[in-house]
């Protein structure tokens, strides 16, 4: 049997949907609830978690409209996700001090 390397390395599976709204926020929710500083409110948080799901969500559209122009892919993973979670925290607490 003859194997083709180069067909699999050129094929992949799009394996990843994206995550429904409700999601997205559920997990906005718990990575800020443990964020802490004077003056942040459960209706701040909310609204940043708001604000989390709409940046995820407007690069998912970009995704779109760059494969669209330049016929390429980007992923956009729920890791992604996270890490902009995460690195919105960390600069929120940059600023606060």
């Amino acid at each position: 049997m003859r194997m083709f390397p180069s067909i699999v390395n050129c094929c992949t599976i799009d394996w990843l949907n994206p995550w429904p709204q409700e999601a997205l926020m559920t997990v906005a929710n718990m990575f800020l609830e443990t964020l802490e500083f004077d003056g942040l409110t459960k209706e701040r948080k909310l609204k940043l978690s708001e604000c989390c799901v709409y940046v995820h969500q407007s690069v998912e559209e970009m995704t779109e409209t760059f494969f669209k122009n330049l016929k390429r892919r980007v992923y956009i993973t729920p890791k992604s996700y996270i890490d902009l979670i995460e690195g919105y925290k960390e600069l929120l607490k940059k600023k606060h001090e």
